[in-house]
């Protein structure tokens, strides 16, 4: 896929869906991304029409694999504007260039999500808060999914591992936790 044509269908699929939303981008100039993914940036949604949290989401993951007719871009949900979720979204796209995540992926993060919060590992899931007008942007070569990135406990991912995705999903939904909660309780 050509970065002049995705970059553009890309911040207008984005656009788009978050219309009425404030919007900044930013980069991350620390660690070894900006040399794999030069132009790999974060887009910041603020609380409007379609979601009463942030939204931040990366732009460029999908080159890991530019050779693909599909590629990878994931978002998080957070509860406030902060610059960790920056980072947190460059660190996932240089575990993606190592690791090629995809749905149901499971990793940890290395520290909490944000501080005192328990949640230190990412599941990799479907868009469920947006749907999938939101997951699939068409592109005339190709296309590339939004995939969220839902910080989950240690816990929930040893449940995730044995007992699958499906099991974990009703348990959260279940429990009808609020993902954008870094202070909620595990639910395994």
């Amino acid at each position: 896929m050509n970065p002049e044509s995705v970059y553009p269908a890309l911040e207008t699929h984005l656009a788009s869906f978050f219309e009425g939303h404030a919007r900044e981008a930013f980069v991350w100039p620390a660690g070894p991304l900006r040399e794999v993914l030069p132009r790999f940036k974060v887009v910041r949604f603020a609380p409007g029409p379609r979601t009463i949290h942030w939204v931040y989401a990366s732009l460029g993951a999908w080159e890991v694999n530019p050779g693909e007719p599909r590629g990878l871009e994931f978002f998080v949900i957070a509860p406030s504007e902060n610059q960790v979720h920056v980072e947190f979204l460059a660190m996932a796209a240089h575990y993606h260039l190592k690791q090629k995540l995809g749905k149901w992926h499971s990793f940890p993060i290395g520290r909490p999500w944000l501080p005192g919060s328990q949640l230190d590992h990412v599941l990799v899931s479907l868009p469920y808060p947006f749907g999938s007008e939101l997951e699939v942007c068409e592109l005339p070569e190709g296309h590339v999914h939004f995939l969220w990135l839902l910080p989950i406990s240690a816990t929930e991912r040893a449940f995730k591992k044995a007992h699958g995705v499906d099991a974990l999903e009703d348990l959260l939904e279940a429990k009808q936790v609020d993902y954008a909660d870094p202070m909620r309780a595990s639910v395994a």
